[in-house]
């Protein structure tokens, strides 16, 4: 009897460590198959993100050239149109309009923003300082989205527009034209009245005091 109760206890102390050995192997084998699992959701979501992330930035280019394109279709309609301000746009009936201050198109935002140019004595456009120009506009078509497994994006392209179907008259006198140097030419008449004249034998010319030469 003695003897048989040892190894009972033996038995039960060997078979209680196999179990506890068991739930060890389990619980690291799980946790090493979750790692490997893990690592191919990753491979296989990435290619994809990826590829979805290439073709979503696409189709924010083509929007924001859509979008130029659309101010220069409101510029034609009337430089009045093109204050300086942050737009939307619509079409109906095959024309774009500003509308709003942005526009959605599946997840995409677009903006549109309208701003006044300056320029310099020698007419270049400048960034601070300088004049206003009436006749030219900086557009900016901006796009942005959220991809479902990134971070926020956008695209922004800029062009310069002007006003270019406009006649800007000016009433010249004979004091615009005493100014500049002259050949074979003369003033005649004064005030609004005056002209500029070739003289007898022609090929005469006069060049302003801005330099550009008036044959």
């Amino acid at each position: 009897m003695p003897t048989r109760t040892r190894d009972n206890r033996i038995h039960r102390a060997t078979g209680g460590g196999s179990r506890g050995v068991s739930i060890l192997e389990a619980l690291l084998s799980l946790a090493i198959f979750g790692i490997l699992a893990a690592g191919v959701l990753i491979f296989v979501i990435g290619p994809l993100d990826f590829a979805g992330g290439s073709g979503q930035r696409e189709r924010a280019v083509f929007l924001a050239e859509e979008g130029i394109a659309a101010v220069r279709s409101v510029r034609n309609d009337g430089w009045t149109g093109l204050a300086a301000g942050t737009y939307g746009l619509s079409k109906s009936t095959g024309k774009w309009a500003f509308s709003g201050t942005s526009d959605i198109t599946d997840i995409f935002t677009r903006e549109i923003v309208v701003e006044a140019v300056n320029r310099d004595v020698s007419g270049d456009i400048v960034t601070s300082g300088g004049t206003p120009d009436p006749r030219t506009r900086r557009v900016t078509s901006r796009v942005s989205w959220n991809p479902p497994l990134g971070v926020a994006q956008s695209v922004e392209l800029s062009a310069y527009l002007s006003d270019w179907n406009v006649f800007d008259w000016k009433q010249t006198t004979d004091a615009d034209f005493s100014g500049g140097t002259t050949y074979q030419t003369q003033v005649a008449g004064s005030g609004e009245g005056a002209s500029i004249q070739l003289m007898a034998g022609g090929g005469g010319d006069w060049t302003p005091s801005e330099g550009q030469l008036i044959l």
